[in-house]
């Protein structure tokens, strides 16, 4: 009885063309690949083939240290803000008379 259940179900699936549309997932995915992966995996082999251990030198640097301390700086700080300005233009939706919704919702 279970196997039978299994097959209608299977049939239930498979009749509404979700099958027989899967196969246009491929092309996309093909083109991406293409497009994104083979660059990056080229890239990849080109800087671990270089003579020493050139992203252990780059790291080190304090160009790239000051730049990474500035980009976590920067995030935190967006991030901060956002919160902010978030939390306080929700309040006003939630809590604001009908002209601040409108206004603030773009309603016009």
């Amino acid at each position: 009885m279970a196997v039978e259940e299994a097959v209608a179900g299977r049939r239930a699936r498979t009749a509404d063309g979700a099958g027989e549309r899967r196969w246009l997932l491929w092309p996309p995915l093909a083109f991406f690949v293409l497009l994104l992966g083979v660059p990056v995996a080229a890239l990849v082999r080109q800087a671990l083939s270089g003579e020493g251990n050139a992203f252990a030198e780059s790291i080190r640097m304090t160009v790239f240290v000051d730049a990474v301390g500035r980009t976590l700086l920067l995030a935190a700080v967006a991030t901060a803000a956002t919160v902010l300005v978030g939390t306080c233009y929700a309040l006003a939706v939630a809590v604001g008379p009908a002209w601040v919704k409108a206004l603030l919702m773009g309603a016009c």
